[in-house]
């Protein structure tokens, strides 16, 4: 399978990524204020340990593919795909990279069911009034053909990696988030400034510390999914861009790497991933790899 005109990554980490643009979200700035009414509903219930993830390697004998949708604003989707492909070719899985100009070639040449689709981007309407100076150039309203596209992978039992903004996206496509399990809420989601994230391996547990953004306050429509890691950030986190009034779970824990069904496909959601501090961090590579292979397993 080939996508026209995408890019195909190579091996080696990237170290040399742009320097990071001030995230669009601003922060905390993803609201101005939330009910105090509203509480994460993510810790409504104890969230369980997850069950050992499958070794996929034992179960597959040709190279996976892997097709990484990616672009956006506000981070270096570039090196963070370069640097995702990086992570998956020891476990056997080739990829692929579009631009987002290459979107709609790479969705067309897709084959439903083959391998895995990732979306490593930061793409929505910007239809608030400060993303006015963003808005012609960088806005995207989703298309029926990806919402096509992305449902007829799963249906065929296709595996799916949503990474970092990836939850963000396309908030004109309310299937999004059911295919996801939890996903942004432009209502009420928002998070600290990017600075120490402290993160639990549910599945091998093990601590570890990366630099990176905590989303707090997504909305779930699945909380029976099976959750893999967890994190947290230090309550001062929040000094230098003060949290939105009202705004729940301000220092607690968050899941930030799950996994679920959807119909026959299998679906990864990793919140982590901002740029190669964290992608670049050993157990965070291991959890995120250990968590595709369960994904590709199925297919």
């Amino acid at each position: 399978m080939s996508y026209p005109a995408c890019h195909r990554s190579e091996a080696g980490f990237v170290t040399d990524v742009a320097p990071d643009d001030a995230c669009p979200l601003g922060g905390v700035e993803a609201h101005d204020v939330v009910p105090s009414s509203v509480s994460c509903a993510l810790m409504a219930a104890p969230i369980p340990r997850a069950a050992p993830v499958t070794t996929a390697r034992r179960v597959r004998s040709v190279m996976a593919r892997n097709l990484v949708l990616s672009g956006g604003v506000g981070h270096p989707f570039a090196s963070t795909s370069q640097m995702l492909a990086d992570v998956l070719a020891p476990h056997g899985i080739g990829t692929v990279v579009a631009a987002p100009e290459q979107w709609e070639d790479a969705i067309a040449a897709h084959v439903p069911g083959d391998g895995l689709l990732t979306f490593n981007a930061l793409r929505w309407r910007m239809l608030a009034d400060r993303y006015d100076a963003l808005r012609a150039a960088e806005s995207y309203a989703s298309t029926p053909a990806l919402h096509r596209a992305v449902e007829d992978h799963l249906a065929a039992g296709g595996a799916l990696l949503s990474l970092h903004t990836s939850c963000i996206c396309f908030d004109d496509w309310p299937g999004w988030a059911e295919i996801l399990g939890a996903a942004w809420d432009w209502d009420r989601s928002f998070h600290p400034v990017r600075g120490d994230v402290h993160v639990h391996d549910l599945v091998h547990d093990t601590r570890f510390t990366v630099n990176d953004e905590l989303y707090h306050g997504l909305g779930v429509s699945d909380p029976a999914r099976e959750v893999l890691a967890v994190a947290s950030v230090p309550r001062d986190s929040f000094v230098q861009n003060t949290a939105p009034v009202g705004a729940s779970g301000v220092g607690d824990v968050h899941p930030v790497l799950w996994r679920r069904r959807h119909g026959r496909g299998r679906v990864v959601v990793d919140t982590l991933g901002h740029d190669h501090l964290s992608l670049g961090h050993p157990a965070h590579r291991r959890a995120l790899g250990a968590a595709i292979e369960w994904a590709v397993a199925g297919v």
